[in-house]
């Protein structure tokens, strides 16, 4: 994986894709560094970071587009996922070089808050917790970006079908809080969600009992919720989606709030991403 990581760094900074990156990056933040903070006369600079997250848009398909697309475009996946290396530590390692660049990034862009730092006290907690929020909502952005990477060999596409999956995040807040919260509805949306989940287990398991089983437990333990507690079903959608949505739980970031539950959730949503590209390669491999 190492060496994955050494090689897609190497190459962002060779095709000059990396340096483009960080300049655009560092410059449309100072842009809204100079709006936010120095003609405003604002020394909340946190307003400014989270002005930025918008940035990921552009920034998200420029650094992920390429890194599987341009191996598949150029014949070169094969010679790739034969190497010693495993797929996982392939994924992994582009992964993780493209998350560097962002932390570099982040790091040159430090030097705002610290500017202002001469003429009033900053809120350094707050600061560091919507730094921390904003890192963590970028790598879960670039791992959707690999994945959306490895179904194309056209980094045109990957970088629209990436903008595009990255702008419905953030307007999926505003579409959750109009969705219907009946107990009907909640009950049609948690069998679809049943089914995608069991279906998720047989595509990687191939095993239909086991995913079967899973089916069933689930339904149960749904059924005797609802028996039990059916008020639990109003509403259920609009929770259960501001609960797994990355734009809600940033918002505890930007506040200074740093909770346990919203860390495991990035890591986690991240970790299935990545999970769902090293899973398209192996089929793959042996398809």
């Amino acid at each position: 994986m190492t060496a994955i990581i050494k090689k897609e760094l190497k190459s962002y900074f060779t095709n000059m894709s990396g340096y483009i990156f960080l300049f655009f990056f560092v410059l449309l933040t100072a842009v809204f560094y100079f709006m936010n903070n120095v003609l405003a006369g604002n020394g909340d600079y946190y307003i400014t970071i989270i002005s930025t997250t918008i940035l990921f848009l552009i920034m998200i398909p420029m650094i992920t587009m390429r890194l599987f697309a341009e191996e598949q475009s150029q014949k070169t996946d094969q010679l790739l996922y034969t190497s010693p290396i495993s797929v996982s530590g392939i994924v992994l390692g582009k992964f993780f070089a493209a998350v560097i660049l962002l932390g570099i990034a982040l790091i040159i862009t430090g030097l705002f808050p610290l500017m202002l730092n001469p003429y009033g006290t900053l809120p350094v907690s707050r600061i560091l917790g919507t730094y921390l929020g904003y890192f963590l909502l970028g790598t879960c952005f670039i791992s959707v970006g690999i994945f959306i990477s490895v179904l194309t060999n056209s980094q045109i596409t990957a970088a629209i079908g990436t903008f595009a999956a990255v702008f419905g995040f953030y307007v999926s807040d505003g579409f959750i809080a109009n969705l219907p919260s009946d107990r009907i509805s909640s009950i049609v949306f948690i069998a679809i969600l049943t089914l995608i989940i069991s279906y998720v287990l047989y595509d990687s398991t191939k095993n239909i009992k086991l995913a079967l089983i899973l089916f069933l437990l689930i339904c149960g333990i749904c059924g005797a919720v609802y028996y039990l507690g059916p008020e639990l079903y109003d509403g259920l959608i609009v929770k259960a989606l501001k609960f797994i949505s990355l734009m809600s739980r940033f918002g505890s970031f930007s506040m200074g709030v740093i909770s346990l539950s919203d860390l495991i959730y990035y890591f986690t949503f991240a970790f299935a991403f990545n999970y769902f590209t090293i899973n398209v390669i192996e089929k793959r491999r042996w398809a």
